[in-house]
């Protein structure tokens, strides 16, 4: 696909802004290319067929996600970057992250900063003078937005002062029970600084299986919205933080872990898929002959 053709097909897209999405990573040249000089932005280049989704992606975030950043929100949005591009972030992107962490360790649980954060947060009012219900429907919202808030506090702080995170995982969702080996996974490599050694072994070929792997889990998130949807939005709070910039970014440098990312790739297995549809539909159906609360 030639960049007239996608200057085009998507109004807003100018030639600069083209050639920053180039630069960043998030488009990248066809795959008939060759040579260092691929995806550098070329206006007689060719790119790639999917250029056109990203595009559409990118203007679904760009007022969300920082330019800098847009690079992990496509890949988590399932599309292919420039992965020698996302490889050297990668790097810079490892000490902001220790530095956002260090900061966040000190913070304190600053209630009245929360309860304004909730707030922000909740829908405008209609203008006129509300009724009784639609305050009492706001008072609900805005008590379950302190908490979700007071939970995503508390992720950000243990993960930030390398504290177990694997059961506190399982207490934002409600007490759905995980795999030892998986929490206890989560708990070693947050406790220990490991990623500088970790992203200077990682290669193109590693980062294509990340591209994978993140396409298996939404896969997983897709089956289980379908076959029990209750039991999906008990992992609010966990969905809604992963795709923050800073836990894309975290999810990024988990996969690059070659133990972690095996695991997830390991679940493209139709025996296993078939396992997940079975019981998260048993857990929908056992949750109902109780009659049990979600979040």
């Amino acid at each position: 696909m030639k960049l007239d053709e996608i200057l085009q097909r998507v109004p807003w897209l100018t030639k600069s802004v083209f050639r920053d999405l180039v630069r960043k990573g998030v488009l990248t040249t066809s795959s008939k290319g060759s040579g260092k000089g691929r995806g550098l932005g070329s206006e007689t280049g060719t790119y790639a067929e999917n250029s056109i989704e990203i595009l559409h992606s990118v203007a679904q975030l760009r007022d969300q996600v920082r330019k800098a950043d847009l690079v992990y929100a496509i890949l988590w949005e399932g599309h292919e970057v420039n992965y020698e591009k996302l490889r050297d972030r990668l790097f810079d992107d490892f000490h902001d992250l220790n530095k956002y962490l260090n900061q966040m360790s000190s913070l304190p649980d600053d209630s009245e900063a929360i309860e304004r954060a909730a707030e922000y947060r909740l829908p405008k009012m209609k203008p006129g003078k509300p009724t009784q219900n639609e305050v009492d429907r706001r008072e609900q919202l805005m008590e379950k937005e302190i908490e979700n808030l007071h939970r995503e506090f508390e992720f950000v702080k243990r993960i930030a002062q390398r504290l177990p995170i694997g059961q506190y995982i399982q207490m934002v969702t409600n007490g759905i029970e995980m795999d030892g080996e998986v929490t206890g996974f989560f708990d070693e490599w947050f406790s220990k600084d490991r990623w500088h050694s970790v992203i200077k072994a990682t290669t193109s070929d590693d980062l294509r299986q990340v591209h994978r792997s993140i396409l298996l889990l939404k896969e997983y998130m897709s089956i289980l919205m379908q076959t029990n949807p209750e039991l999906y939005e008990q992992f609010y709070v966990v969905l809604r933080l992963l795709k923050k910039p800073v836990f894309l970014k975290i999810g990024t440098f988990l996969l690059l872990v070659p133990a972690f990312r095996g695991f997830i790739l390991g679940l493209d297995d139709p025996a296993k898929k078939e396992l997940w549809v079975k019981t998260s539909m048993e857990m929908k159906d056992s949750e109902n002959l109780r009659g049990g609360d979600t979040l």
